[in-house]
């Protein structure tokens, strides 16, 4: 499956790339400095997660099977920020009976500019969604999850009680993910690499906001998320890994596709 990327490895878009992490580099040297960053880390404290769920007219999906995950966790100090990419069906409506606080919902006023191709679109559909989210999150820390995954209940304690312990700032776990054929598997290890690692399994500090998923990935064959976790690293973010299941990854149907 690699070398059907390599028509998209263009130069001009590796500089882009390059230019890019030089800027993120300064960008995080700043955010460490800030003297709120330096309570991220401090024990005792119960600091604001925000869980971050772009969605789009998925919303039976995202109330029955999703948010209940997030719902049932034991750590309480939730912001639920869901973000529409301009959904047109029920899901306003649906999260309106939701009977928790917490809940957020922003619809878009229309759907991001994704490309025509089925295939190259899937790489990076989601990205307005999730970009704004970042945007306007009210936590210290950012836990996102795709709109049709699972949360297991410790999922946030145990990624926010690592970050702090180890003094990371970006941790992921284990996703235990459903394969085309219905069998399943898990997903992550070290070292970071692709298809080792779940958008659903991430948790990073809110002080990485500045780094945003790119709309152009799939110019350079890599799904948004990985193109972000790999520029992470790139620019030198402190990134460890939980060796525990802690996301249900599910088969995608329809959704972001269409």
């Amino acid at each position: 499956m690699r070398r059907r990327y390599r028509r998209y490895r263009r130069p001009d878009l590796w500089l882009r790339e390059i230019a890019v992490i030089h800027q993120y580099r300064t960008l995080l040297a700043k955010a460490r400095n800030d003297a709120a960053a330096a309570e991220r880390f401090a024990a005792g404290r119960t600091p604001l997660v925000t869980v971050r769920i772009a969605t789009y007219n998925r919303a039976q999906i995202l109330i029955e099977r999703t948010l209940p995950t997030v719902l049932a966790q034991t750590y309480p100090h939730l912001e639920i920020l869901i973000v529409g990419d301009h959904c047109t069906d029920d899901t306003e409506q649906r999260l309106r009976r939701v009977a928790d606080p917490r809940v957020r919902f922003v619809n878009l006023p229309e759907r991001g500019r994704y490309p025509e191709t089925p295939w190259k679109r899937w790489m990076v559909a989601g990205a307005a969604p999730m970009n704004h989210a970042l945007g306007v999150a009210r936590g210290e820390w950012i836990a996102p999850l795709d709109d049709d995954d699972e949360f297991a209940p410790d999922h946030v304690a145990t990624l926010l009680e690592a970050c702090r312990r180890e003094r990371w700032e970006m941790a992921f776990g284990v996703a235990r993910m459903q394969l085309a054929w219905g069998e399943w598997r898990e997903i992550g290890s070290l070292p970071l690499r692709r298809d080792h690692i779940c958008h659903s399994a991430v948790f990073y500090w809110s002080g990485l906001r500045f780094m945003r998923h790119d709309w152009n990935a799939w110019k350079l064959g890599e799904p948004g998320d990985w193109n972000l976790w790999r520029r992470m690293r790139a620019a030198g973010v402190r990134i460890g890994f939980v060796p525990r299941v802690l996301t249900i990854h599910h088969q995608e149907y329809g959704g972001w596709g269409r």
